[in-house]
């Protein structure tokens, strides 16, 4: 995230999922329900009610909308360098830090022997930022989620193209 958005009042409303179940399902850790990492299908009587679906889902709507502004903002840079500004922010240390900004981490349900370790971990904070972005996709459409998204990621998006022309020797814009 970029420095002016470290403070909470510099935030975009978050958007407010209103469903239940799917509010349920974007805070659900894998190990509250202690579901095996490598299953290849649920039982069918069993539904998923972890979030793993959801960061999934949310981990595609955040690549398409980066990708979109990334395009917008810069529409003549080459797909390559392209790419690298969208992995630049697609990296797990960004997402963990709007998870923690919004507080969605403390959110997390998780089995208690190991709420501590995963609500501190990198991994599990980018992985509920990504569910709640599946999840606002779920219940609102892309609309409402690239919105609130390239509102909040549009700094990054300008900072991580300025690295990327550092990093190609290019003067800064």
């Amino acid at each position: 995230m970029s420095s002016q958005a470290n403070s909470p009042a510099a935030l975009p409303l978050l958007p407010k999922i209103k469903s239940k179940p799917i509010l349920d399902q974007v805070f659900t850790h894998r190990s509250l329900l202690r579901r095996p990492k490598r299953a290849f299908e649920d039982p069918p009587n069993s539904p998923n009610r972890d979030n793993e679906q959801l960061v999934n889902l949310g981990d595609q709507v955040f690549g398409l909308v980066l990708t979109d502004l990334i395009r917008d903002s810069f529409p003549h840079l080459s797909v390559g360098p392209s790419s690298k500004v969208r992995d630049r922010l697609k990296y797990h240390g960004t997402l963990a830090k709007a998870a923690v900004l919004y507080g969605l981490h403390e959110r997390l349900l998780v089995q208690a022997a190991q709420a501590d370790e995963v609500k501190k971990s990198v991994h599990a904070q980018a992985e509920v930022f990504k569910a709640y972005v599946g999840g606002v996709y779920k219940e609102q459409g892309l609309d409402v989620a690239r919105d609130w998204l390239r509102s909040l990621f549009q700094a990054d998006v300008r900072e991580a193209y300025e690295s990327e022309r550092r990093e190609h020797l290019l003067p800064p814009v």
